[in-house]
């Protein structure tokens, strides 16, 4: 890199090698062949599907925002003429039954669109994972009739959803081979139509840009992330921020950026080469240019090139002994899945559930289950076990170090903004030079005209970082 870029020479290669490898994930996009657009569904008139059956259960982890999906799915459904029941205690509850499975109103429905968790509670299941379980589970549907599902939550529910539409025939032979139900009602339920709608504060399921809860989940982030800046300015304190996400880096990145991190830690790609020299040599030019509020966010699940986790606790001893800072550590945990929808994830929520029903109302028997989700800006009815397959191969490359692979397969959104934070947060520039060295270099200026607004400092702060490094 030529001198006149006024880097120094350990960014310089940062940024060659960043440079490199995001070219490279940006030549091979996620395909999105499988994505069928919802927008055109049409004959959404009043009891266009009288005398159906739906029910609707959250499963695993909960999200801001599956209230409103829930109150969108019943609302629809009921409009166009079908009878909802309630799924209770998640999949938990269909193989129980009984009491779990009760039939929705309207009012039930009602005061629940900004409200927290779920409604219909929720509970992580180990014994549908038996075929024993799956069979009570099929059996219990049958008696309220039901073989139309809408599953809300994440990577596990949707799995148990899948598996449950794959072997339905399967598990209707064998309740009739032992007597348990009728030929007429297997018959009646031959088939099980299931869609399940993609709900996850970590955004770990590939396919979707967005999941419900994610907007919510990052609000309360920068809510915390902004606190402990006004006491690092005040006390000159590091502080490292540690954000859920296992095997998803999706808060940290978009977390990170958001507020301005010196560095970032995610699963999906790992710092180059050794770790801790990036991190002091990071942390040391932002002390040397007077940077107030220095903040590192680190994914639960991150490691180094290698595959050996970074704990938070790791980064905070490499700042204490190399660069004798006061550092301390901050563990975000549940009040990230915590408190109510944002506006934003209110809207989402709303949006896919009622698409949810009609996906479900369209699916023909023979069609597999689907998934629902935003590509681009629109809801769309995605193959379900497509987007498991994608994720399984998500954790695999980070497994293999295939990190530029795993990138690829997040998507387009996670890409950029790996890309913006590859483009912001890899270079650092030196001291403020003198205007007689700048002669030669391309001069930008940039103006503010109006009543401010929201998000102008983010956005000069982008101009300046993007037209520095350049």
């Amino acid at each position: 890199m030529e001198s006149n870029t006024y880097v120094p020479a350990y960014y310089a290669r940062r940024q060659t090698l960043m440079r490199k490898s995001m070219a490279a994930i940006s030549a091979s996009r996620f395909d999105q062949s499988t994505a069928r657009l919802l927008s055109s569904v049409e004959n959404r008139s009043h009891n266009s599907w009288l005398g159906a059956t739906v029910g609707v259960v959250t499963a695993g982890d909960d999200s801001q925002g599956m209230n409103a999906c829930i109150r969108a799915v019943v609302r629809l459904a009921m409009y166009l003429g079908c009878d909802v029941y309630y799924i209770k205690q998640g999949f938990k509850g269909m193989v129980d039954g009984g009491e779990n499975i009760v039939e929705a109103t309207w009012i039930s429905t009602s005061d629940v669109i900004g409200h927290g968790g779920t409604i219909l509670k929720s509970y992580k299941c180990p014994s549908f994972t038996e075929r024993e379980s799956r069979l009570k589970a099929v059996h219990n549907l049958l008696k309220a009739g039901i073989s139309n599902i809408i599953a809300i939550g994440g990577d596990g529910t949707l799995r148990a959803l899948n598996v449950l539409h794959e072997e339905w025939p399967l598990l209707l032979r064998e309740l009739h081979d032992r007597n348990q139900i009728t030929r007429e009602l297997a018959a009646k339920h031959k088939t099980l139509r299931a869609v399940g709608i993609i709900s996850s504060i970590v955004h770990d399921v590939c396919g979707s840009d967005v999941a419900i809860g994610v907007d919510s989940a990052l609000h309360r982030i920068i809510e915390a992330t902004d606190a402990i800046a006004t006491t690092s300015s005040s006390s000159q304190q590091v502080f490292v921020v540690e954000v859920m996400g296992k095997k998803s880096g999706y808060l940290a990145l978009t977390a990170g950026l958001a507020c301005d991190a010196s560095m970032i830690f995610i699963p999906e790609w790992p710092p180059e080469g050794d770790w801790t020299e990036e991190l002091v040599n990071k942390i040391k030019e932002d002390v040397a240019v007077g940077k107030e509020g220095i903040l590192v966010v680190v994914s639960e699940g991150a490691t180094d090139r290698q595959g050996k986790p970074i704990k938070a606790e790791e980064i905070r001893a490499v700042l204490a002994r190399k660069l004798n800072l006061d550092t301390r550590v901050t563990v975000l945990g549940h009040v990230q899945r915590g408190g109510i929808p944002s506006a934003s994830d209110r809207y989402l929520a709303s949006r896919m559930g009622a698409e949810s029903v009609l996906a479900l109302r369209d699916l023909p028997e023979d069609m597999s289950a689907c998934a629902i989700g935003m590509v681009g800006n629109n809801v769309s009815c995605l193959d379900i076990g497509y987007c498991l397959e994608n994720t399984e191969k998500v954790w695999q490359c980070m497994l293999d170090k295939n990190y530029t692979e795993a990138v690829r397969l997040r998507g387009r959104l996670f890409q950029s903004f790996l890309s913006s934070y590859a483009i912001l947060h890899s270079l650092r520039p030196a001291a403020v030079l003198s205007i007689p060295g700048m002669s030669g270099v391309r001069k930008i200026g940039v103006v503010k005209i109006g009543k401010t607004t929201l998000g102008h400092c983010c956005v000069t702060k982008s101009v300046v970082g993007y037209c520095l490094s350049k």
